[in-house]
């Protein structure tokens, strides 16, 4: 076990491999412990890391640090804390979240985002529809990239960690309503993030709050998984609190528009086709997330569920492993018959 402090508090976090930096991010149930498998099958080519987020796991419960501000920033000093230059990043859920506020703030440190289940909903405040034309530019803009400045850039591109000054993320505004306009001509780079307008619109209250991170886990985790029970000691250890606090966050959050329109690393998106906990956003919305960027794409994985590192590892393992040696998005292919299983 491996603990580093941080703001006076514990932070437990675990390395393996050597090589190119990758860093893991779990999302809300349980802790870092199910990416030790893909974590296991890197370490040949790659240094990967991953670590506990404020109020699960073995790290720090302590209440004033359990809102995503707050794990964004616990994000932000563990990589200079640890000298991670640059990383590519494959987050879960809540961490798929994190990662998307981390990349608007310090996107010369994302070499590539791979977010699974992100918490992005159809229900609530609308992802406004993709335009017909692409979002207008900001006033004089870089030039247009050729087809090669668009490849992904290599893991760690960086040769030193820069110096860097711990970024936050700017304070919310009240909640009011995103336009079509607003959607149409972006804000520069790290604004005020998009807000929700309506609080009680926040899907994840009905799915984290009045539940324990155990019950949720045993809902969505299948009873045959491989450390099932290991599984199921990390979910006791979160913080009720920590559900709590992430649901607030959320409710001046929409995910959607932010990885549309504000991030510019190369992204992809994964959703289990069976997943019941965070189920896969309908067509309109994976259009919004796939159009019109050759550094974006959002795909449904058929027979998967919420846990496609545990429930499926062999497939999974393998399509991390060409994601992070893909020079493109646009020529990863991923295989999606592998995924569906076969009835006897």
């Amino acid at each position: 076990m491996s603990a580093i402090t941080i703001d006076n508090d514990l932070v437990h976090y675990e390395v393996l491999g050597r090589g190119r930096p990758v860093v893991f991010v779990h999302g809300w149930l349980s802790s870092w412990r199910y990416w030790l498998p893909s974590m296991q099958h890197l370490s040949m080519k790659y240094r990967t890391y991953a670590l506990d987020l404020w109020g699960y796991g073995d790290s720090s419960k302590d209440t004033e640090k359990l809102s995503l501000e707050a794990q964004v920033d616990l994000l932000s000093q563990f990589m200079d804390r640890l000298g991670i230059s640059k990383a590519a990043f494959i987050g879960h859920s809540l961490g798929a979240a994190v990662m998307v506020r981390y990349a608007l703030l310090h996107p010369e440190r994302v070499a590539r985002l791979l977010l699974i289940s992100p918490p992005i909903f159809e229900q609530g405040p609308q992802p406004v529809e993709a335009p017909d034309a692409p979002p207008a530019r900001p006033a004089n803009p870089p030039s247009t990239p050729t087809p090669a400045a668009r490849r992904l850039p290599p893991v760690d591109s960086l040769a030193r960690p820069p110096v860097v000054t711990p970024g936050r993320l700017p304070a919310f505004r009240p909640p009011t309503t995103l336009s079509r306009a607003t959607v149409q001509n972006p804000p520069p780079r790290n604004p005020v993030p998009p807000v929700r307008p309506d609080p009680a619109a926040n899907p994840l209250r009905s799915l984290l709050l009045d539940v324990t991170p155990t019950e949720l886990l045993a809902q969505h985790l299948e009873r045959e998984t491989p450390e099932y029970d290991r599984h199921m000691v990390e979910a006791a250890k979160t913080a009720q609190a920590a559900l709590a606090a992430s649901v607030a966050s959320f409710d001046r959050v929409n995910l959607a528009l932010e990885i549309r329109y504000l991030v510019e690393t190369p992204t992809l998106i994964l959703h289990g086709q069976d997943d019941r906990f965070l189920p896969p956003p309908g067509d309109r919305v994976v259009q919004l997330l796939g159009g019109n960027r050759p550094t974006l794409r959002c795909e449904i994985v058929p027979s998967t569920g919420h846990f496609p590192m545990l429930s499926d590892p062999t497939n999974f393992q393998r399509l991390i492993m060409d994601f992070l040696e893909a020079t493109d998005l646009t020529s990863l292919v991923l295989h999606k018959e592998r995924w569906v299983r076969r009835v006897r």
